[in-house]
């Protein structure tokens, strides 16, 4: 079991990191798309 957790919390935290870079990456440059870049961010959580 703690395996299990440690594994889904690597895979957390990766997707965390990926949902800050792309949105560091998207919000400066389209300040105009924010609803597509949180509907991106939502997809990735699921």
């Amino acid at each position: 079991m703690r395996k299990y957790f440690k594994h889904l919390g690597v895979i957390i935290l990766i997707k965390v990191a990926v949902v800050t870079l792309m949105s560091n990456y998207m919000f400066p440059k389209n300040l105009r798309i924010k609803p597509n870049a949180s509907l991106v961010q939502h997809q990735l959580l699921d």
